[in-house]
């Protein structure tokens, strides 16, 4: 038997004009189920997200190399201080500084005054403004960073040998005062433990 005469044979499936409302409504819901399901987003990080994460992470790590950085040279220049001795220094920062953006802008005014028949006048003015980041390379790019500003110290803890010395403490205060803009009250200098 051939699969043809089988097929006529058996006749698994009605001719659609034999369906009835429920098997054409089973059908219509089925395939709107499967439009849905192709048509709905998935889990794929987009292209902004993907930037800000990237940011995020090349941030930190430089925040944490600009702090070792400033600790580092701070070590350097305060254990020149007379009397000091060997020095540790740590160093918090406030923030992770400040990037300024380049933006397109464009600002619209739109004035319209209109008169009706018993000669009263109305005005009405509407103002819209659009920004957009420049990014480098297209639309894919890296935004184009104009003005970028160091992370603010929040404060600054200094161990010293010689800072038993009231003298030596009162030097050191001073020189990271003139150094970083922090209250005097945010700079700690203590004697080194052995």
């Amino acid at each position: 038997m051939r699969f043809q005469d089988w097929w006529k044979e058996k006749k698994p499936v009605k001719p659609l004009r034999e369906w009835g409302k429920m098997e054409k409504l089973t059908v219509l819901l089925v395939a709107g189920l499967l439009l849905v399901l192709f048509a709905w987003p998935g889990e794929e990080q987009s292209g902004e997200t993907a930037l800000e994460a990237e940011t995020t992470a090349g941030t930190a790590a430089a925040d944490a190399s600009y702090e070792e950085q400033l600790e580092q040279r701070l070590e350097e220049i305060l254990s020149q201080v007379e009397g000091a001795g060997e020095v540790q220094v740590m160093v918090t920062l406030k923030d992770g500084g400040e990037k300024v953006l380049q933006e397109n802008t464009s600002r619209t005014e739109k004035q319209v005054e209109e008169t009706d028949s018993s000669g009263g006048v109305r005005s009405q003015t509407e103002n819209s403004y659009d920004s957009d980041t420049l990014l480098s390379g297209g639309s894919g790019g890296t935004p184009y960073v104009i003005q970028e500003r160091a992370p603010e110290v929040e404060g600054v803890l200094v161990l010293a040998d010689g800072a038993d010395s009231a003298t030596v403490k009162a030097q050191i205060a001073e020189a990271v005062q003139a150094l970083f803009p922090v209250e005097a009250h945010k700079i700690r200098v203590l004697k080194r433990g052995s």
